[in-house]
Parts: C-alpha cells; sequence; structure tokens
C-alpha cells in the first residue's frame, strides 16, 4: 500500500526490467490521472499515455530503485505533456492552458503527490505495527471487502465485537501515521 509500492511490488531479487515492468503496470491509474488533470481532457490523455510510457521505458535505465517510483515517472509524464502542448502550439490549435498555468497545475500536483506518498507510506508503516487480531478485521474488511456479517463465522466473533476492533484498528492507525508523519518531517527514522 505505500505509495512507492517497492517493497510489495518488488519483492525479493529478481530481474531488473521485469521489477520496472511491475511498477510500471501498478502506477498507470497514477499517471493517467496525472497525465489528464495536466491535460484537461481524457482522450488526449491516453494517447499522451502511451507516449509517456515508451518514454518513461527508454528511461528505465536512469531509475533509482531507492527511490520512490511514481514522482520519478510523473516527472517524465510531465515532459511528455509538455511535448504534446509544443506540437499542439506548432499547429497552430488553441492551448487550453498558458505556460505560467500550466507550471503552477503542475507544481500544485506534485506538492499533493508529494503528500499522498508520504501519507501512503505513513500508513503501510503503521498497518505493519498493528496487532494480530487488529491487523487480521482491517486486512478482511478493508483489503479483502469482507462485510461485517462474512467476518463474524471467520473469526468467530460477534458483529459488536468486530466493530470494536476496527474502531480501536483505525484509532491506532491514525495516531500512528500522526505520529509517523510528525517524525519524517522533523527528519527522524520512526
Amino acid at each position: 500500500m505505500c505509495g512507492t509500492g517497492k517493497q510489495e511490488i518488488l519483492g525479493e531479487g529478481g530481474d531488473k526490467a521485469a521489477q520496472f515492468v511491475r511498477l510500471l503496470t501498478r502506477f498507470q491509474p497514477e499517471l493517467y490521472t496525472y497525465i489528464s488533470m495536466l491535460l484537461g481532457n481524457g482522450e488526449r490523455a491516453r494517447d499522451v499515455l502511451q507516449e509517456a510510457n515508451i518514454y518513461i521505458w527508454k528511461k528505465a535505465e536512469t531509475y533509482d530503485y531507492a527511490r520512490p517510483f511514481l514522482p520519478w515517472a510523473k516527472a517524465l509524464a510531465r515532459a511528455q505533456v509538455q511535448k504534446y502542448w509544443l506540437y499542439r502550439k506548432r499547429e497552430q490549435q488553441r492551448l487550453v492552458f498558458d505556460e505560467g498555468l500550466f507550471e503552477m497545475v503542475s507544481a500544485k500536483l506534485a506538492r499533493e503527490s508529494s503528500e499522498e506518498s508520504d501519507l501512503l507510506e505513513a500508513l503501510e508503516f503503521c498497518l505493519k505495527r498493528l496487532r494480530p487480531k487488529e491487523s487480521e478485521v482491517v486486512r478482511l474488511h478493508y483489503f479483502e471487502r469482507r462485510s461485517l456479517n462474512d467476518m463474524t463465522g471467520l473469526l468467530n466473533a460477534s458483529i459488536a465485537a468486530l466493530k470494536s476492533r476496527l474502531m480501536r484498528a483505525r484509532t491506532a492507525l491514525s495516531e500512528c501515521i500522526i505520529r509517523r508523519r510528525c517524525s519524517l518531517n522533523s527528519g527522524g527514522q520512526g
């Protein structure tokens, strides 16, 4: 669930090309949304995403696996969006954004992406620190999308007990995420 997806996707060892393909595949929805927001048009975004994927693939050797993938890929996708706008300008078609507005929107999206990435990293960190019973109820309810009724049989617990576990888990996650983000923002490790 981390914003980089590294540990979940890369696993242990493995061929770099396959790892890179898994990362690029994992983040297609985020790249599409980013490009679509910059272009203001979903149809054009699909075309630019394809160009961006080709460009990202060509730049695969420059990716540092120790760093988050999504911000790196978004920077390359942004270059393809700029290339698209330059092409459009040369073709004498009306631009939706002027260069200043494009830079402003792009910078805002980059900040939001960084904040989202930090939040997801904190969530992943905190999920690993839940107690086993709380972790299990979170996994079943939020990741496997099981209803409380389904979970009563699986966990041999009443709905009230499961609601209580979920509430304790959400509270623990919320407190942990706040501590983790404060720690990261102040330069700490945990």
